[in-house]
């Protein structure tokens, strides 16, 4: 296993070696035999992935990158079922327990806002310990939530238990932009993040239409045993394919290894490893690292301004698009579907993602063109937003549309379109807002991200609340035209970004951190390529 090592001691001695580990550290003793009688010298390794290292994610196969976070990716998907599937079984709840409509809907609210509250503390934490064990202890609390709920007579207990549900569920939404981001290098992140946003749209849509007929002919309990069944497989699946992704957890781990085997300490290098520590904070003891973790992502909505903007247009967008699943119930009513004809509406969740992952693939090209033209082939993250300019336009458009189709004396073919291209429109701004933060800040994308979805899940899971009352008060068509006037004024958000991104990008501190970051790798790659031209230029002269 080659590695690369930092040797400091008194002479500031570097030595560096691709040799296997047991080579390395006899090479290391002999370097050192002159310092053995010197009692005030201290030996310290620092460790760094070498160029290419099998245990550097970087540096994974693709078939296991892609199986790695096809993992985490699937069981986000599971989680998304497991929003609209809950509230597909609201008819059977009501009449069975028996709760009232809005009862049945605070168990989505519990479910999302927790949602939201949790990754504030499991995605920074992760970003020092690690990945993997989150998402495996996220994925059992997740499954075993199910049975409260199946079994519960009350409806306060399932209000309860989808709460703990949900803050489980949070490790799968907030921590795998940061296993992409792991794993795939910017340039090459397009693909996985587009499948991870049609994952998550599409298990929406799959889990109204699914168990909408569910709840007609079992019941609600059922819809809990079908998702823990699901659960369990997935909690498998990861045990044995989810590899830890994050770099400093697994050059930590070596180091840690390295000092137990020869007596001499070793410290993994891990900025090396791309997954640095950020602002000083290396040395920090653990309730102060927890503290400081747990805080990043409020302070990054607080001080960051593009993490605040974004975070702001996916709240927002988010709360459109849980009141109006909500609203379609209502709507097609006026025909008179059943549950499990109103679920197979949502059929327009898959058919809209499946576009959006179609125009997703031209937004990478786009994405692609623009790298090349720089100097490590990597665009900046506005190039991200070309599909998303298009979205902010869609949707606004489409609510319009389906608020005045959505009557009786209109066919219902004609809302249930205005759906398709509503959901087609969602997909690229929800993309963006992962693909840009991640983008953005790197390593530390988990917490941007995990920033942008407690806004984004405290808005959908409240927005709902108001679902009855505002379309039972305003009347459906001004009800949604209100709903279309809230997305056509975010819609212009992606425009500022593409116009002004980097300035605005430039006001927050760690985005100017890590902005200098990608300059100065930028410059050394000019260096390097300059060096290797003038030596290959000095060998065709000799």
């Amino acid at each position: 296993m080659g590695y690369t090592i930092v040797v400091t001691a008194d002479d500031d001695t570097y030595v560096k070696s691709d040799a296997k580990i047991s080579s390395v550290t006899t090479k290391l003793e002999s370097d050192l035999t002159k310092e053995t009688n010197n009692e005030s010298t201290t030996e310290t390794v620092v460790i760094r992935f070498a160029d290419p290292d099998p245990d550097n994610p970087f540096d994974w196969s693709t078939t296991k990158k892609w199986i790695v976070v096809s993992a985490a990716e699937l069981y986000s998907a599971s989680t998304a079922i497991n929003v609209t599937s809950y509230d597909s079984g609201s008819p059977s709840m009501q009449t069975t327990l028996p709760c009232s409509a809005l009862a049945a809907t605070a168990g989505i609210t519990s479910y999302l806002v927790l949602c939201a509250i949790a990754p504030l503390l499991l995605a920074p934490i992760s970003e020092q310990f690690g990945r993997r064990g989150m998402m495996m202890a996220s994925a059992v609390v997740f499954m075993l939530c199910y049975i409260p709920v199946a079994v519960a007579k009350e409806i306060w207990v399932i209000i309860f238990f989808r709460g703990i549900q949900g803050a489980a569920a949070s490790a799968a939404n907030s921590l795998v932009g940061g296993v992409v981001a792991d794993v795939f290098a910017a340039d090459t992140r397009g693909l996985p993040m587009t499948m991870f946003s049609f994952l998550i749209l599409a298990g929406q849509g799959v889990g109204a239409v699914v168990f909408g007929w569910v709840d007609m002919y079992l019941g609600y309990k059922w819809i809990a045993w079908i998702n823990m069944i699901i659960a369990f497989v997935m909690a498998v699946v990861m045990y044995f394919v989810l590899a830890e992704t994050r770099g400093s957890k697994i050059l930590e781990d070596r180091a840690r290894r390295l000092t137990q085997e020869t007596g001499v300490l070793h410290i993994a290098d891990t900025e090396s490893s791309g997954s640095s520590a950020l602002l000083g904070q290396q040395n920090l003891g653990i309730w102060s690292l927890l503290r400081t973790t747990a805080s990043r992502p409020i302070v990054f909505l607080i001080t960051e301004p593009v993490v605040t903007a974004l975070a702001t247009w996916a709240a927002l967008l988010w709360g459109v698009v849980f009141i109006l699943y909500s609203s379609v119930p209502l709507i097609f009513a006026q025909y008179g579907f059943s549950s499990g004809q109103t679920g197979s509406t949502f059929v327009t969740v898959i058919i809209g993602a499946v576009f959006g992952v179609l125009a997703a693939r031209v937004q990478d090209r786009l994405y692609q063109r623009d790298g090349a033209k720089t100097a490590l082939g990597r665009a900046p993250p506005e190039s991200r937003l070309y599909a998303a300019c298009v979205g902010g336009l869609v949707v606004p458009v489409s609510l319009f549309w389906f608020a005045w189709s959505g009557r009786p004396e209109v066919h219902w073919i004609v809302p249930t379109i205005a759906l398709v291209f509503f959901n087609f429109g969602v997909f690229p701004i929800y993309l963006a807002t992962f693909s840009y933060l991640a983008d953005s800040y790197e390593q530390y994308g988990s917490s941007a991200i995990a920033a942008q979805s407690f806004l984004r899940n405290v808005f959908g899971g409240v927005f709902p609340l108001f679902t009855i009352p505002m379309y039972s008060n305003l009347g459906y068509p001004l009800a949604s035209t209100i709903l279309g006037a809230l997305a056509c004024a975010f819609s212009v958000l992606p425009f500022l970004l593409m116009a002004y991104g980097p300035q605005i990008r430039s006001r927050g501190r760690v985005a100017k951190q890590i902005a200098k970051q990608q300059e100065r790798r930028a410059s050394e790659a000019i260096r390097e390529r300059e060096r290797g031209e003038k030596t290959e230029s000095q060998t065709l002269d000799v």
